[in-house]
């Protein structure tokens, strides 16, 4: 078999990541190294981040930036958002200069995406990006994660319903119940 042929096309047609619509997005660092548990790269992406996120016309409503992968609730404000191109240019401008003093790769290949539709509410999507940190057992409360949050303006926008949301494919009774709001800072 042409071992071309075993990469599977995950994304959709480009159309779809046009526009002013709402994506969950997960980018998984290089064989799921735990590089963002230092400060100063952590903080140094998160700068990126926000600079990319203006620069591409994209709200960032939520974040969560783990140890070795990143989170984002994202909302494109233009109607030439394009997610592609925003993801395309954020892993290739952070991979460079991460490469160039480090030797190493930053980024996994690809990345996991998921737009939303009618039924998953952003503030349910938002609570699962935040709780991800408590799920890892890292913090007891998500308001005490150093690398999360919105950066959009406003506060962190709570859960809609009681149901906890789950990226497809997560099965929802696997993340645990003792991750319910309790308050939202």
């Amino acid at each position: 078999m042409d071992p071309s042929s075993w990469h599977k096309d995950i994304r959709l047609p480009p159309e779809h990541y046009l526009g002013s619509r709402w994506y969950f997005v997960t980018l998984c660092a290089f064989e799921h190294k735990h590089y963002f548990r230092s400060k100063t790269l952590a903080d140094w992406l998160l700068r990126a981040l926000r600079k990319d996120c203006v620069e591409h016309s994209f709200l960032l409503r939520a974040y969560c930036l783990m140890p070795n992968h990143l989170h984002m609730l994202l909302q494109g404000s233009s109607l030439n958002a394009d997610l592609l191109k925003f993801i395309g240019n954020f892993k290739h401008k952070t991979s460079r200069r991460f490469s160039a003093g480090s030797r190493k790769a930053l980024w996994q290949t690809s990345f996991y995406d998921h737009i939303l539709r009618k039924p998953d509410a952003p503030g349910d999507v938002s609570w699962y990006i935040w709780m991800n940190p408590v799920r890892a057992g890292l913090v007891t409360k998500p308001e005490d994660y150093p690398y999360s949050g919105p950066f959009s303006p406003g506060p962190r926008i709570g859960p809609y319903s009681e149901k906890p949301w789950a990226p497809p494919g997560v099965e929802a009774k696997q993340i645990k119940t003792a991750c319910k709001p309790t308050s939202l800072a």
